[in-house]
């Protein structure tokens, strides 16, 4: 099962980074908007490189998510 997130992870990982770039591609003919491309998806490396931070509830989160309200 953890190979399994693993794999999806990667595999969104770069859905999203081509995402970006199908966002961006038209802006190709310009060689100083190819170094703004390069930037976009550095940055947007950057962000899924981050490590991932397991969420903690608090016991008034978990009643709240219990009776529904969040």
């Amino acid at each position: 099962m953890k190979d399994i997130r693993i794999d999806r992870r990667k595999i969104k990982n770069d859905i999203e980074i081509l995402a970006r770039f199908a966002d961006v591609k038209e802006k190709l003919s310009s060689e100083t908007n190819r170094q703004f491309i390069l930037a976009e998806l550095h940055k947007k490396e950057n962000q899924i490189n981050q490590p991932y931070k397991n969420r903690q509830y608090t016991e008034e989160d978990m009643q709240k998510i219990l009776k529904g309200v969040i």
